[in-house]
């Protein structure tokens, strides 16, 4: 209806989860709590300037198809016996992004490395969430979520399984080798 440069096709904002791009900061914050300018988010740092996110690189899936936020505020503080009452986090991440140098903080001392997060078990259940059909998308599932990097391409491409049955003939191998026996097992390597 309004022609502006800032109209479009309406699209589906996943993940919501962003970490904020000061290297003093790395909060990871859910996009409602960000300010939006000229269709990129900022956060309010607690150094007073503002400063540019980008979304998160990881997400939660499961082994059905389902894909969802991972749930980092409740992964966090886990171990600790609960959600603390204000959850403020950080994505603390070493030079090389590796999983065992990836480290979740909480202001309340919660603190988790994310190498923790590729045991499935140690994840929450799956929701049953498939985000791009909407909320008429969800369904009941009995696996735990594990984490998975957005852009993997294991994300994309779906696993392929197969298997090979060949039936056994008549003369099964097994029978040839048996009736045969007397002659292979004096026979030399060449």
């Amino acid at each position: 209806r309004e022609a502006t440069p800032y109209r479009g096709i309406d699209a589906l904002e996943f993940p919501r989860w962003f970490v904020c791009q000061n290297p003093r900061c790395r909060a990871l914050v859910k996009s409602e709590h960000l300010e939006r300018k000229k269709d990129r988010y900022w956060h309010n740092c607690d150094d007073g300037g503002a400063s540019e996110c980008v979304p998160i690189r990881f997400v939660a899936a499961c082994k059905n198809g389902h894909i969802d936020e991972f749930a980092w505020v409740y992964w966090v503080h886990a171990t600790n016996g609960g959600v603390c009452a204000a959850a403020r986090l950080r994505l603390l991440e070493g030079a090389t992004g590796d999983f065992a140098e990836v480290r979740i903080r909480c202001v309340c001392g919660a603190v988790r490395p994310l190498i923790n997060a590729t045991i499935d078990i140690a994840n929450p259940p799956c929701a049953g969430r498939r985000p791009w059909l909407g909320s008429e998308g969800d369904e009941e599932c009995g696996e735990h979520v594990r984490l998975l990097v957005r852009s993997a391409s294991n994300g994309y491409f779906s696993q392929v399984e197969s298997a090979l049955s060949i039936p056994e003939p008549e003369s099964s191998v097994r029978d040839l080798v048996q009736s045969n026996w007397d002659v292979l097992q004096n026979a030399n390597d060449v």
